[in-house]
């Protein structure tokens, strides 16, 4: 059902719709974010014709990189939230189209980035002279919750309008996915820290049954030195000697 109001347009681009709906039920297979994020960004990159590939998420006030694709090694490589540049530094994209996408909610699409005057104070386009990039927001009921970038600086104009059309159609599945993937992250965090604070509450009860056995012993051992073994018989007679 996700894609019947496109299909019009999977005819138009000569798409494949059972290749789409295959693409999305691989993606679904997926419940952690690790896995999530290796199976879309390896689908997105690989049907967009990327050479380079970065998916980012929101963390407080930045956006992060959680994952990248490298086509020459074939690799999807998660990572632990990289930030796209440190001071000083060039940064590994184009922070100028970033930010496009992040206050426009718009996908953009270069053929030849050099040449785009939006972006030529742009340091990392300046640098690299990239040809091609594509960055797409992914929405959830109008929020962007995730940015899509991706680069090829063999082929200019490489992000056609049928490949950015399937990814389009795609992006829908990807936020559910997304969404759900962080929503089960985040609860099995939860989880740990409950397991742990819960193993910390049991080893500290197990230490103050330790010490109370502790103490108990030590109070019978006490008890035991104040009452004398054997009382001698004589002691006894004085005691109760007879009237």
């Amino acid at each position: 059902t996700l894609f019947i109001s496109e299909m019009s347009n999977v005819d138009h681009y000569n798409i494949d719709a059972n290749s789409i709906l295959k693409t999305s039920y691989a993606i679904s297979q997926e419940i952690t974010l690790e896995g999530t994020l290796k199976k879309l960004m390896k689908i997105a990159s690989e049907n967009a014709g990327a050479e380079i590939g970065y998916f980012l998420l929101p963390k407080k006030d930045e956006w992060l990189i959680e994952a990248t694709y490298e086509a020459e090694k074939n690799s999807v490589m998660v990572l632990n939230s990289l930030t796209i540049s440190q001071p000083e530094e060039v940064p590994v994209l184009s922070t100028g189209v970033l930010q496009f996408v992040i206050s426009t909610k718009e996908t953009i699409v270069l053929d030849y980035a050099p040449n785009d005057n939006r972006f030529r104070d742009d340091l990392y386009i300046q640098m690299h002279k990239t040809k091609s990039i594509l960055c797409m927001p992914i929405l959830k009921q109008g929020n962007l919750i995730a940015i899509i970038y991706l680069e090829n600086n063999l082929l200019n104009g490489c992000f056609t309008t049928e490949r950015m059309s399937m990814l389009q159609m795609l992006s829908g599945h990807i936020s559910v996915s997304i969404n759900n993937a962080i929503l089960y992250e985040n609860l099995d965090h939860k989880v740990k820290e409950r397991t742990i604070e819960l193993e910390i509450e049991r080893n500290k009860l197990q230490d103050r049954n330790s010490t109370m056995e502790r103490d108990i012993t030590l109070a019978r051992k006490i008890q035991l030195n104040l009452i004398p073994q054997k009382i001698p018989i004589n002691y006894i007679s004085h005691i109760y000697k007879p009237m």
